[in-house]
C-alpha cells in the first residue's frame, strides 16, 4: 500500500492501523514523491520497523544522526525511536516499509524470548538503528527475509503467516547474534537516562505544537513550556530535529493545511486560519514556496 501521508497524534506517533489485532503487521511503499510534504515528518510508533530502499537514496533521520541510504541497503529502527525520512539528492526515491508489533516475537508475556532477546535489543540506545548493507553477509540475510516478508504479505496464499513469522525470526537470530555484544556494553544506565530525557522533551515539544499550530506561537511561549531558555531551546531543536523551531511549526502547519486542501471545501482563506497562517496570501506565499504550486493547484491535482 503507498503511503501518502502518515497520521500522528498530539505526540508525533503515528497512528496508522498495523495489520488486525490477530497478525499485528503490516507492509508499506513510500514513493516518495507521491508523499504529501515530499518526505515522511518526524514521527515514532511501538512497532520495530525494518524498511529497505527500493529506488534512489533516502536520509534517515534520528537521534541527532543522519544515514544516507542507497538503493539496496536498508535499516533497522527501534521502537519508540523518533525518526524522519528524506529524498537524498531528488533521487525520486521510493522505499518499502515494514512495520512489526513485538508481540509477533514475544509469544506471551515473560517468556524467554521478551526476556533474553526482545527486551535487550528495545532498551538498548545501540539498536536504535542498525544499518543493512547487502555487502555484509548477515546484514544482507536481513534483507533477503525482509523482501520475502514483502511477497509473502503481499500474496496471502495459504499458510502466508507462517512464512512471514518464520522470517521475522530468522530476521531476529541474526540481529541479536550479532549485536550481542554491543547490546551488553553500550548503555550505561546515565547515558540511558539522558537519552530518555532528550527523547521526552522532544515530543513534549512536538506536542505543544501540534495543540497550538491554530494560534500565533512565540519562542518564549515554547522556552518557558520546557523550563528552557530561548537560546537552549532554540540550539536544542535544531541539534535533535534538522531543522528550526520555526520551519518544522511552517512545516506541520502546511500538512495540516493539505488535509484541508484534500478533504473539505473550505476556501483557501478559512483554511489559511485554522492551519495557523493567519493571512491567505502568507499562507500562499507559504505554501507555493514549499510544495511548488497554490494551494488551489494542489486541491485540484488531489481531486
Amino acid at each position: 500500500m503507498q503511503i501518502f501521508d502518515i497520521p500522528i497524534n498530539s505526540k508525533r506517533m503515528e497512528t496508522t492501523r498495523i495489520g488486525t489485532f490477530d497478525f499485528p503487521l503490516a507492509v508499506h511503499k513510500n514513493d516518495l514523491k507521491k508523499n504529501v510534504l515530499g518526505f515522511v515528518n518526524w514521527h515514532w510508533h511501538y512497532e520495530f520497523q525494518l524498511t529497505y530502499v527500493v529506488r534512489g537514496t533516502i536520509s534517515v533521520f534520528f537521534n541527532q544522526q543522519t544515514i544516507d541510504l542507497h538503493e539496496g541497503q536498508g535499516i533497522y529502527i527501534n521502537p519508540e525511536v523518533l525518526h524522519m525520512i528524506r529524498d537524498r539528492y531528488d533521487s525520486d526515491a521510493m522505499f518499502i516499509s515494514l512495520d512489526v508489533s513485538p508481540k509477533l516475537l514475544t509469544s506471551f508475556p515473560n517468556s524467554v524470548f521478551e526476556r533474553s532477546y526482545v527486551k535487550p535489543v528495545f532498551c538498548s540506545s545501540a539498536a536504535d538503528a542498525v544499518i543493512l548493507d547487502p555487502g555484509v553477509f548477515w546484514q544482507k540475510k536481513i534483507l533477503d527475509e525482509a523482501m520475502s516478508i514483502e511477497q509473502d504479505y503481499k500474496s496471502r496464499s495459504f499458510g502466508w503467516e507462517l512464512a512471514v513469522s518464520s522470517s521475522l525470526y530468522a530476521i531476529w537470530k541474526e540481529l541479536v547474534c550479532h549485536l550481542h555484544e554491543s547490546l551488553a556494553e553500550h548503555d550505561a544506565p546515565a547515558a540511558d537516562g539522558a537519552r530518555m530525557r532528550r527523547n521526552q522533551r522532544i515530543k513534549e515539544i512536538l506536542s505543544y505544537i501540534r495543540e497550538h499550530f491554530t494560534e500565533k506561537i512565540t519562542l518564549d511561549e515554547i522556552a518557558k513550556h520546557l523550563h528552557l531558555s530561548t537560546n537552549e531551546c532554540c540550539r536544542f531543536f535544531k541539534k535533535n530535529m534538522n531543522c528550526t523551531l520555526f520551519e518544522y511549526i511552517t512545516e506541520y502547519r502546511l500538512s495540516k493545511s493539505m488535509e484541508l486542501l484534500e478533504h473539505t471545501d473550505l476556501p483557501v482563506s478559512q483554511i489559511a486560519y485554522e492551519s495557523g497562517f493567519g493571512s491567505s496570501s502568507y499562507f500562499i506565499e507559504k505554501f507555493r514556496k514549499n510544495v511548488g504550486m497554490t494551494p488551489a493547484a494542489f486541491r485540484k491535482a488531489r481531486r
